[in-house]
């Protein structure tokens, strides 16, 4: 599937940005961003296009694997932000698709200044994967005022403060300020906020 999704990037030029397992399971070995980005690699993709997705997932204190992966060339994604991913109930069965173990803060601000110091501020991504739940409470807002229930104001203000402490909202509202905190300076967090992301999606069409 990846030397697939390679084989279309070297078609078209679209970046790649990944799902990894990072933090799904006791299992999954913190070498799977690397065994991706070697899979891209053995079709002729530059890492420079690939973002290896989840990475905030990885249970990494020293940062090594994500600096390796920048020191290859890539992006890694800092993508999944929103502590919601509850424990499981005792005696639960598993998850399908296996249970997300979302790092502390903490933790994530240690690896980013670790990768930070190391040089490497120009190769990461901050977002959320988290879409799904800022939508569906968005659309039942709207309901709501479309039948009279909330006045327009009232509505506009509440999905302010959903989408202020959900998805992306809380990355920039809430997680960028303990990066601020911790001693990130303004220039680094533009170039991760703005700079990263634009140079990143920015592609020449093929074909």
């Amino acid at each position: 599937l990846f030397r697939a999704v390679g084989k279309a990037h070297v078609k078209t030029n679209l970046p790649i940005f990944t799902h990894s397992p990072y933090g799904t399971g006791p299992d999954v070995p913190k070498e799977a961003g690397l065994l991706q980005l070697d899979a891209f690699e053995s079709v002729g993709v530059k890492p420079e296009r690939v973002a290896i997705g989840h990475t905030c997932c990885l249970d990494d204190p020293k940062a090594e694997v994500i600096k390796q992966l920048a020191k290859r060339g890539a992006y890694v994604g800092f993508d999944r932000m929103s502590n919601y991913h509850p424990a499981p109930a005792p005696g639960s069965p598993p998850p399908r698709n296996g249970h997300v173990h979302d790092i502390p803060d903490e933790q994530r601000i240690k690896e980013i200044l670790a990768f930070i110091d190391a040089g490497y501020e120009k190769q990461l991504l901050l977002a959320d994967d988290n879409t799904l739940q800022p939508l569906q409470i968005g659309e039942a807002i709207n309901h709501l005022e479309g039948i009279q229930w909330l006045t327009g104001e009232s509505s506009a203000k509440i999905k302010s403060m959903i989408f202020h402490d959900m998805g992306l909202g809380r990355t920039v509202a809430r997680f960028v300020p303990k990066l601020r905190k911790a001693g990130v300076k303004e220039k680094t967090l533009h170039t991760i906020l703005y700079d990263n992301p634009r140079r990143f999606l920015a592609f020449e069409p093929k074909g």
